[in-house]
């Protein structure tokens, strides 16, 4: 929704944690929909894969020089990824809480967040139906 704002280097990190927090708990037919759209939108062509190795705080230091704006656009959008399959594991939950500190981005952002994305896949899923009819 907001990926266009990211540059480049915002881009790849991003990729990179939408890749890791997919993989959590095994990709399921939701989340590859999600990082298609992700693709779409950033205009790139990220390949996503089921094995990665990397440090979510080494990766995210790469974020030092971002914005505040745009580690919650990244925040925001990997707790989106989390809740796609409308199963919010415990898995996905560690890997967010870490994304979250190491962006940091307040816990109470982090809860108004989930709460904003539990409501947006209600409001989506409510339109879906509506349009089937």
């Amino acid at each position: 929704m907001f990926l266009s704002k990211l540059n480049s280097k915002e881009k790849d990190v991003f990729c990179k944690l939408a890749n890791y927090v997919a993989c959590i708990d095994g990709i399921v037919e939701e989340e590859l929909e999600s990082l298609d759209l992700y693709n779409t939108e950033m205009g790139t062509n990220y390949h996503f894969k089921e094995d990665v190795d990397f440090s979510i705080s080494d990766l995210i230091k790469e974020l030092d020089q971002s914005t505040k704006e745009i580690k919650k656009i990244i925040s925001f959008e990997i707790i989106g990824l989390a809740n796609a399959d409308t199963n919010y594991s415990q898995n996905e939950r560690k890997a967010v809480d870490e994304i979250c500190l190491n962006l940091e981005i307040s816990k109470d952002t982090q809860k108004k967040m989930e709460e904003i994305v539990i409501r947006l896949l209600s409001t989506y899923k409510e339109t879906a139906e509506l349009l089937k009819e």
